[in-house]
């Protein structure tokens, strides 16, 4: 082989011991490498320095003056003797010594169909005849410790051959039942080395009791002292939870026992209803929701004053004072009064304002409005809307123009704004009488619903023409076609023979552009006649398919040139598992470790997360730095609901 120097050129390369597959011999060889190393001197004869320098990824020589404007790239198009390269050494050394990158190497090598140079560590993940014949034999775990690889791996591997799981129940022991029932079911699985639910199938199986679990039986002696006293003092006699206690007692239909509680006399259940629950409480010296459970229980009514109907006296009242005063006078809320209030269209009660005398009313429309609000110390609002209730003009302007009936009928036939011009009136004025009249606002044609004979047109021209019939807009026509699922009707245009030359010539959407087509109709077209797209899709070869489910989807994208999105759609189509990274096992080395430095400082040590560390510790149930014995770890709601339990 041959390597650039920077005295002598390309000269050959030296044979290592490194690479045995590029150890070579016999005089055929040498000729074919000398061959190539004139082929190289040709190609670089024709290069510039700075193109040279790029290309085996050296620095330009100082001196050279920055050039100013667009800078041109040379194109480093492939060069024959390159391309005899690929194949006979990894595809990462020869990027190396073309000075390409390991992508466009391994895309070359990929387009001209050449295998790759097997690499010693891919092989050694490979498996092996006797490694598959192995699978399905022994359990996973046991196949794993044996042919030294993770448990995720023999998994995957043995679903991807169908092969059956083997399960290899180990007998128990004469030891290992005289644990069953004297030591809680999750410490024996920890002793033995067993699951908790086999060892509690196993319990349950041979009849023996859970003498020693950590729920508690209750005796006949501790259901006498349920009631007797308050749950609080019961569980501290018998070392029990509250909970506990409270649950066994109501299971049992046990009232509790509360020394403070007053039974209910019948002079006390008489006051239940004729007050409020607040006062009947007072009264009676009892919490308010003592009060109210007991009215509750006899089935007794609370009056409600707010909730009585309203005389024709008490709305004469309304408005006459402020809501406040008169809901106390008639025993009803505030709240009750206003809404009250409104219904009636009663104005709220104002002590600034009075009724108009006969003086204030002779100043309407001789005085201007500001004046006779300050004089009577009201609002400029108050003095117009009064004067408008009289039908007094304002002073300085003519007084209203009564409608007449040819007024009257011109309302509804063409715009407010239009009639207001045309009869000389305010837009306001107009849409008022309109609305007093009940007249519907003006509708332009072509603005209103949409009638049969309109729908009917719809399909059989062009939108265009339809629009231009009916008066309407395109867009309106298109929203009212797609609401009814009417298809367009377009102007057929013919193919010519020079558009369908033109076909396959580029991408459908290019020459959509170029025809002035819909891009749809242009792949249609295209389809029928049978003519092959501009870039075909790129058919999956054998090595290609090799490497799905070996690595993520993203590193093989990445390494043969393809889209993760496709990557990820083959595998699935071929029904390849997805890649799973091996779990990092636990050396005896590193669980001695365990519990001798704090945990976070033991993670950064180990170079594990500290959840991992964390949850490898209480698996072995070993007690933290700093501790004396192992302590499990609880989650902060369960801590802070044994604090809040605590007197």
């Amino acid at each position: 082989m041959f390597a650039w120097n920077k005295r002598e050129g390309w000269a050959d390369w030296p044979v290592t011991t490194r690479r045995k597959n590029m150890t070579t011999a016999g005089a055929k060889q040498t000729k074919e490498q000398r061959r190539l190393a004139e082929q190289v001197r040709e190609y670089l004869a024709k290069k510039t320095e700075r193109e040279k320098a790029r290309l085996f990824r050296q620095p330009a020589r100082p001196g050279g003056k920055r050039r100013l404007g667009r800078r041109i790239r040379a194109v480093n198009c492939w060069e024959k003797w390159e391309d005899e390269l690929l194949g006979t050494v990894l595809d990462r050394e020869l990027a190396k010594r073309l000075g390409r990158t390991y992508i466009a190497v391994r895309a070359r090598r990929i387009s001209k169909r050449i295998p790759p140079v097997p690499d010693p560590k891919t092989e050694a993940l490979k498996w092996k005849p006797h490694e598959l014949a192995l699978l399905g034999t022994l359990p996973d775990r046991e196949t794993a410790k044996r042919l030294g690889r993770s448990y995720s791996a023999v998994l995957s591997m043995r679903l991807k051959l169908k092969r059956p799981c083997v399960t290899v129940l180990r007998p128990w022991t004469k030891a290992e039942l005289a644990l069953l029932g004297k030591y809680p079911d999750k410490e024996v699985a920890r002793r033995t080395g067993r699951h908790k639910s086999l060892v509690h199938g196993k319990r349950k199986q041979l009849g023996i009791p859970n003498s020693a679990g950590l729920v508690r039986g209750w005796s006949k002696a501790e259901d006498k002292l349920l009631g007797t006293a308050l749950d609080v003092e019961i569980a501290r006699r018998l070392g029990r939870s509250k909970n506990s206690v409270s649950i066994r007692r109501a299971r049992l239909g046990i009232a509790a026992c509360n020394p403070d509680y007053r039974s209910w006399t019948a002079k006390e259940d008489r006051w239940l209803g004729r007050h409020a629950d607040e006062e009947v409480a007072r009264r009676l010296k009892r919490s308010k929701l003592s009060v109210q459970h007991r009215r509750l229980k006899l089935g007794i009514a609370l009056p409600d004053p707010a909730q009585r109907p309203w005389t024709e006296k008490e709305e004469a009242l309304l408005g006459t004072m402020p809501d406040a005063e008169l809901a106390k006078r008639l025993q009803r809320t505030k709240t009750a009064v206003g809404v009250r209030r409104a219904v009636c269209r009663i104005p709220a009660f104002d002590r600034a304002r009075c009724n108009w005398t006969a003086d204030e009313e002779r100043l309407l429309g001789e005085v201007p409005d500001e004046e006779i609000a300050r004089r009577t110390r009201r609002t400029v609002g108050a003095v117009q809307l009064y004067r408008q209730r009289r039908g007094i003009s304002a002073p300085g302007t003519e007084p209203r123009r009564p409608w007449t009936k040819q007024e009257d009928a011109l309302l509804g036939t063409m715009s407010d704004k239009e009639l207001a011009r045309q009869i000389d009136r305010t837009l306001q004025s107009v849409q008022s009488r309109r609305g007093d009249k009940g007249v519907s606002a003006f509708v332009r044609p072509g603005h209103g619903p949409w009638t049969k004979t309109e729908d009917v047109l719809l399909g059989q021209h062009t939108d265009r023409e339809v629009a231009r019939r009916l008066g309407r807009t395109i867009h309106a026509v298109q929203w009212r076609r797609q609401r009814l699922n009417i298809k367009s009707t377009k102007p057929s245009r013919r193919w010519t023979d020079r558009e369908i030359a033109l076909l396959g010539t580029a991408r459908d959407y290019e020459v959509a552009r170029k025809l002035k087509r819909d891009a749809k109709e242009v792949s249609r077209k295209r389809q029928v006649l049978g003519i092959p797209s501009a870039k075909p899709m790129r058919p999956w070869t054998p090595l290609e398919i090799k490497w799905l489910g070996r690595k993520s989807d993203a590193d093989v994208a990445r390494l043969i040139g393809r889209k993760a999105s496709t990557v990820a759609f083959q595998r699935r189509k071929l029904g390849v598992a997805a890649f799973a990274a091996p779990k990092r096992a636990w050396p005896a080395s590193e669980e001695k470790l365990l519990g001798t430095v704090s945990d976070s400082r033991l993670a950064k040590r180990l170079k594990r997360s500290l959840t991992a560390v964390r949850l490898r510790r209480a698996q072995l149930r070993i007690a933290m730095s700093g501790q004396k014995r192992f302590r499990p770890r609880r989650s902060r709601r369960r801590a802070n609901r044994s604090h809040a339990r605590k007197p």
